[in-house]
């Protein structure tokens, strides 16, 4: 009964079997597409389950416990398959698109490059997200970000914009939220991923 509204609340299921049978499978060209994937199924667990549910704190913790893991196994650039040493610095990014991470919501949003400065040794790139009106300098490489170019080869499920700005996933938000409130009141619990 739980799962008669999963995929009215989640558009791109995902789960850690699947993740499994593609890296033993070769199906992933680097470890950003097993990032991606892996914070989809997160993300869902979240979105699904509301916060008020043992699985969503479940969820959030493992998630950050992931995160951690990676950032230190996984290193800039070659979390998207480039070598360290062919890296170029500067304007050569300006224009290209990226996908940043966003740790709290478990989700990846499309942006662009649109400025470039070294500043006390650093090079800092501007990334402009795409919807909303908003901008950011980031540190690059950077596993949280990734140049489009050189980021999935087969598939790309997340959404292009922070999803307080995203209209389709704030209905599903609010969808979850009077569904988890029903559920509540029916006294049932769902329990799926």
């Amino acid at each position: 009964d739980g799962l008669a509204h999963y995929r009215v609340l989640v558009a791109q299921p995902m789960d850690l079997g699947t993740v499994a049978a593609r890296v033993v499978s070769g199906g992933y060209a680097n470890p950003q597409e097993v990032r991606e994937d892996v914070a989809l199924v997160f993300k869902n667990c979240l979105l699904y389950n509301g916060p008020d549910h043992e699985l969503y704190k479940v969820a959030k913790r493992l998630a950050e416990l992931f995160d951690r893991g990676y950032k230190k196994v996984v290193k800039a650039p070659e979390h998207q398959g480039m070598l360290a040493s062919r890296w170029e610095h500067g304007e050569v990014w300006v224009g290209k698109s990226v996908k940043v991470y966003w740790p709290e919501d478990h989700a990846w949003y499309e942006a662009e490059v649109t400025g470039y400065k070294r500043e006390k040794g650093k090079h800092l790139y501007e990334i402009q997200y795409e919807i909303v009106d908003e901008t950011e300098w980031q540190q690059l490489p950077n596993v949280d970000v990734t140049m489009i170019t050189f980021g999935a080869h087969h598939h790309s499920h997340q959404p292009s914009a922070p999803e307080a700005h995203n209209v389709s996933e704030a209905r599903n938000l609010h969808e979850a939220h009077n569904l988890h409130e029903a559920h509540a009141e029916s006294g049932g619990g769902g329990a799926e991923a």
